[in-house]
């Protein structure tokens, strides 16, 4: 069974037995809001249960808490939300996936740390009580391979985290899409870099940010001098809407607002999991 005909199946399913459906759905719906019928609470309220039980009252140092949304300025600013909290995605154009770029760097850097280890404990079993660690991890050439590229990556995104929480606050959003460009090109990597020793370094190609308030994403190509950017206040994403794409497969360079310029376009058709 073709993987589309499997969805619709699962939507179809959801909706029959009260499971989730769209919102508004006599009201001819409301696009990308759903509702919980009477199955789906049952269940979003077994795993909320579940999640208390296990996270609170399984745990004699925590204790539960449910307090409003509206706070005084101050308690943002206090925790850190408006200063320093930002969370940077990194998008991968074989998997189609995005990711949080922290953890990206925390899970290489623990991958670096548990091959270190590995040859640390080979080697521990292998010399006996006459190993002498510090000594190992100084002079064995694969611990200091491994650490070398663990130590060039914390340095580049201590860098950029640096830059990031240095940066001087502002209401003006063109100096602020500035400021945060300046520090993606600080730490990208250099444009058909080819580095066999670390096969884990990519090139940059693309850099691109966002502004969430305006609707607004800002993008920037290493073959090409140019800024360009899309208004999501001038496209139509209400469901049933024509289908648009902004090819760059040609070499097309943009320049400025690009929104006018997507093209109609095929769906994107997900492959979706290979048993």
């Amino acid at each position: 069974m073709a993987q589309e005909d499997v969805f619709k199946k699962l939507v179809s399913h959801c909706k029959e037995y009260g499971f989730v459906f769209p919102s508004s759905d006599i009201y001819d719906g409301l696009g990308a809001v759903y509702d919980y019928g009477q199955m789906g609470v049952e269940l979003k309220n077994n795993i909320k249960k579940y999640w208390w039980d296990s996270m609170v009252l399984l745990h004699e140092n925590i204790v539960g808490i449910d307090s409003a949304i509206f706070m005084h300025p101050t308690i943002w600013k206090a925790s850190g939300h408006v200063d320093a909290f930002n969370d940077p995605l990194i998008d991968n154009k074989d998997s189609k996936k995005r990711y949080r770029a922290d953890v990206l760097i925390e899970d290489q850097l623990a991958k670096y740390d548990d091959k270190i280890n590995k040859e640390v404990a080979k080697a521990a079993k292998r010399f006996g009580e006459s190993f002498d660690e510090a000594q190992f991890r100084s002079t064995n050439g694969r611990v200091l391979e491994h650490q070398a590229k663990r130590d060039a990556l914390h340095t580049r995104f201590a860098r950029a985290s640096f830059y990031i929480n240095a940066l001087p606050q502002t209401d003006d959003v063109r100096i602020a899409i500035a400021s945060v460009f300046s520090v993606i090109r600080n730490t990208s990597v250099p444009y058909g870099i080819s580095t066999p020793e670390f096969p884990e370094i990519s090139t940059t190609q693309w850099r691109t940010v966002s502004d969430s308030k305006n609707l607004l994403y800002f993008f920037e190509s290493s073959l090409t001098p140019n800024t360009f950017w899309v208004n999501l206040r001038e496209t139509d994403l209400s469901e049933g809407a024509p289908v648009l794409k902004l090819s760059i497969a040609n070499g097309e360079t943009y320049h400025g607002n690009a929104t006018k310029d997507f093209k109609p376009a095929q769906p994107f058709r997900f492959m979706g999991v290979k048993g």
